[in-house]
């Protein structure tokens, strides 16, 4: 999984610390790690034309391709996006291999 943890929300403001690390600590508890990039820079435009530019971390998370991995993240991504007050959160899910 790669997606975009976002630093502020839809207005702006700042997160209170917790809000990002629970997400980050929640994706480590289920998968044993991830890695992130940051800072980072993001840009989209709503369907209404609103834009939005934020500071956010870039997050890749490596793990099995299984339909339960991916229905998770799709169960987590609506709570995620209500606790850091997001209209969307960019999140891929896609194959990778190792390369042995």
């Amino acid at each position: 999984m790669r997606g975009a943890i976002p630093l502020l929300d839809n207005d702006n403001r700042s997160f209170m610390n917790h809000e990002v690390t629970t997400t980050l600590t929640e994706i480590g508890n289920r998968f044993g790690g991830f890695s992130f990039s940051a800072p980072s820079i993001g840009y989209w435009r709503s369907e209404q034309g609103a834009e939005y530019w934020t500071d956010q971390i870039l997050l890749t998370v490596d793990v099995p391709d299984s339909h339960a991995n991916l229905r998770w993240f799709e169960t987590q991504k609506p709570r995620w996006m209500t606790r850091l007050r997001q209209l969307a959160l960019y999140t891929t899910f896609h194959p990778i291999e190792l390369v042995p």
